[in-house]
């Protein structure tokens, strides 16, 4: 038991933090899910999004609510010499059934590498960091981010290599 802004709230077996209804004011976190995978995607040739395997769920206690998604990525970029290469990210909401695109990068691409001579690898990560104020339900909400090259070109694009962990945090917030 912890007691937050006046009201008793419980950590549960899988880190998640809830608040008694109605407790808190504006912008208090009612309740954290946390997830993480460290399950590898990849695909080559293709322009298309893949599912990057990183997802978590949440249901809000009330359709005024918002939720504050923090999703970080590990990815992993390989290029042919004198070639250009890339990823683009999506970060999605579904709820009974319907998916709706939140986040979809503003280029072809949120990350770009180009090479003049030889093949070149790359791995670092890419934080989405989103407000959904558009949520207004008390259903299960299914957070996922997916990936795609920036062109057909690269020799591949890949998520969570070697065991890297991505991870995504859904974070409540009283409206």
């Amino acid at each position: 038991m912890i007691t937050i802004d006046g009201g008793t709230g419980v950590i549960t077996s899988n880190n998640k933090i809830t608040l008694p209804v109605g407790s808190g004011a504006p912008g208090t976190v009612l309740q954290v899910q946390h997830g993480s995978t460290t399950t590898q995607s990849s695909h080559t040739s293709s322009t298309s999004y893949i599912d990057t395997t990183l997802t978590d769920s949440i249901t809000p206690y009330s359709t005024s609510n918002n939720v504050h998604v923090l999703a970080v990525i590990q990815w992993d970029l390989h290029i042919n010499g004198g070639q250009d290469g890339g990823l683009g990210f999506k970060l999605t909401r579904t709820v009974g059934g319907t998916e709706t695109t939140l986040y979809e990068s503003d280029d072809p691409y949120d990350v770009y590498q180009y090479s003049s001579s030889g093949n070149q690898e790359t791995r670092a990560h890419k934080t989405i960091d989103f407000l959904d104020t558009s949520i207004s339900t008390t259903s299960a909400a299914t957070y996922k981010v997916y990936a795609r090259s920036y062109n057909t070109t690269q020799q591949g694009v890949a998520c969570q290599v070697g065991g890297a962990k991505s991870t995504i945090t859904l974070m409540e917030i009283k409206g």
